[in-house]
């Protein structure tokens, strides 16, 4: 079948939005079908002065007078966006739609022509589905005659809003299979009356081999064993305890490596001077995980590839605003008996450093989650031949 995908992929600094598009195109691959990504990118609405500004070509002079530090932070991210390469990788490794959409009324007039349409995967449910733009993510475009599932999307926090939960009722009611990658996404379906199924994220639907091909396209930036951090959704060293970290490698010739990455924050260089930062391509990222002696990370998809690569790893849980993001990983963990890699108040990293990993165990557990997840997923499909 040709499969319509809808997810987030048009971004250039997150490397798991990458990798969990790409593996989940790849995998409906291997079972026969012929998948490809729906260019669809909301087009964020521009105030009427910056409008004029830019019609006039005065916008980025007027920029640099009035916040030339936002100036500096552009110019940062344009390059390491150009060092990344994202667009690169997804002309090698994706097929898209013909289109581009930008708007909900555009995708609805001209649809992409598909006999099924997939949501998911990445946090695309956490967005109001009462707004017309984002009813997209929702599979609300194409001929009624064309099956539409889920397959992992994530709502990006446990508890839904009460004021929104008929609008995705609504929303989701004209799915005809629904899966989500956490319970807590499973029980906001349930409690709309919607039948939902747990499933494992894209990326841990392909075993270690398929990331390691990946990997064989990095190269060495550093003769020393090194601590990887992929630095995610953070604004401050400390919000990893990095002197903390530091104090634990202080009498071994450990080098750190850093990629920041853009989350809810734009990904800067937070670590000094005396770190390595790698703004890796997709590749590179990967063989920095499997290269590294250990990974610290406060990102779901960088956990998820070190497991996979078997990788010892210590999980930093985020803070403040963006804590509701804890629970996918915490999720993940418990389900591979992993939460002794969580760094809490109790738990420092020399103890984490010292634990070992059951690898064979993890992987059991693991498996047992790809099957009945990839069951699910044929199964869904399988309705519509």
């Amino acid at each position: 079948m040709k499969i319509g995908v809808i997810t987030f992929w048009h971004g250039n600094g997150n490397y798991g939005m990458m990798l969990q598009c790409w593996a989940l195109q790849q995998v409906l691959t291997e079972l026969g079908h012929q998948p490809f990504v729906i260019r669809y990118s909301r087009k964020q609405k521009k105030g009427i002065p910056r409008l004029i500004l830019e019609k006039l070509g005065l916008y980025a002079f007027m920029l640099a007078i009035v916040n030339p530090s936002k100036v500096k932070l552009l110019k940062d991210k344009k390059m390491r966006d150009s060092q990344r390469q994202f667009e690169i990788f997804r002309q090698t490794y994706l097929t898209f739609s013909e289109h581009t959409y930008y708007r909900l009324k555009q995708i609805q007039k001209r649809p992409p022509i598909a006999e099924c349409y997939i949501a998911g995967s990445d946090q695309i449910w956490s967005l109001n589905p009462s707004e017309e733009n984002n009813q997209a993510y929702f599979l609300n475009f194409g001929d009624n005659r064309v099956k539409r599932i889920s397959y992992a999307p994530s709502f990006g926090f446990s508890l839904y809003p009460e004021n929104l939960l008929l609008s995705l009722k609504n929303a989701l009611s004209r799915l005809d299979s629904v899966s989500c990658r956490e319970q807590s996404g499973v029980n906001i379906c349930q409690s709309i009356g919607i039948n939902a199924t747990k499933v494992i994220d894209p990326t841990m639907l392909l075993d270690k081999s398929y990331y390691l091909s990946l990997a064989s396209k990095g190269t060495s930036i550093t003769d020393q064993p090194f601590i990887f951090i992929y630095s995610l959704n953070i604004q401050d060293s400390e919000d990893i305890r990095f002197k903390e970290l530091r104090r634990c490698f202080a009498e071994k010739s450990y080098q750190f490596v850093v990629t920041p990455a853009d989350g809810y924050y734009q990904g800067n260089e937070l670590f000094g001077l005396d770190v390595l930062y790698s703004n890796a391509t997709i590749e590179q990222w990967i063989y920095n995980i499997h290269h590294s002696s250990f990974i610290v990370t406060t990102s779901f998809h960088g956990i998820c590839i070190a497991i996979l690569l078997e990788k010892p790893f210590v999980y930093v849980p985020l803070e403040g605003t963006h804590s509701n993001s804890n629970g996918r990983v915490m999720e993940l963990l418990q389900m591979v008996n992993l939460e002794s890699r969580i760094l809490t108040k109790e738990r420092e990293y020399k103890e984490i450093f010292q634990l070992d990993i059951d690898w064979n165990d993890v992987t059991q557990r693991l498996d047992s989650y790809r099957y009945s997840s990839l069951n699910f997923l044929e199964s869904s499909l399988r309705i519509t031949e």
